[in-house]
């Protein structure tokens, strides 16, 4: 699969993977940034003839290099060292310290520790500013929630992981919850 995964004791946590509900690729896949600014996921025939090509970032502007940071960010620059496109700004199922979760963002559960595809909830950073977690198939009202932070009247509302551990409902003047 293409994915980052820090490497750890007891075990490997994966924390973002492309196309999590058909994950797997052929063992000789290649991931290309190519001269269009393309994240490719190209997987080739046996005869070594081109196979299947799948996008693994949608980038608007030109990419000249990727780095993998510490914190478990793929990050794309532009050739003036500007990010483009990084792995934290489309999270799956967990975010990472130093990650945000914006307005509009969402973490979708896995159906299973080993079947990384989308499970039965999802937390959302509603556009009011309040963090609610749905059940999948729902139309995503309060009456459907399991539970919300009652955080709402703020748009400019963010979910924030620090790198001490503290999970943190910012605005962009101070800290809510």
């Amino acid at each position: 699969m293409v994915g980052i995964w820090l490497v750890g004791k007891p075990a490997d946590i994966i924390t973002w993977i492309a196309y999590r509900d058909d994950p797997h690729v052929p063992s000789n896949a290649t991931l290309e940034l190519t001269v269009n600014s393309k994240l490719l996921l190209r997987t080739c025939y046996a005869n070594n003839e081109a196979g299947e090509e799948k996008l693994i970032a949608k980038i608007e502007k030109s990419a000249s290099n990727a780095r993998m940071l510490d914190s478990g960010n793929l990050v794309l620059y532009n050739e003036h060292s500007n990010v483009i496109w990084e792995s934290f700004n489309f999270p799956t199922d967990r975010i990472l310290g130093g990650q945000n979760l914006y307005a509009g963002g969402e973490l979708l559960s896995s159906a299973s520790t080993t079947n990384f595809s989308v499970g039965s909830f999802h937390l959302i950073m509603q556009y009011d500013g309040n963090l609610v977690l749905y059940p999948i198939a729902t139309l995503d009202t309060l009456v459907d929630a399991y539970w919300d932070t009652s955080t709402s009247g703020s748009s400019s509302t963010h979910l924030y992981l620090n790198y001490t551990g503290e999970l943190l409902i910012l605005n962009n003047s101070f800290r809510l919850h």
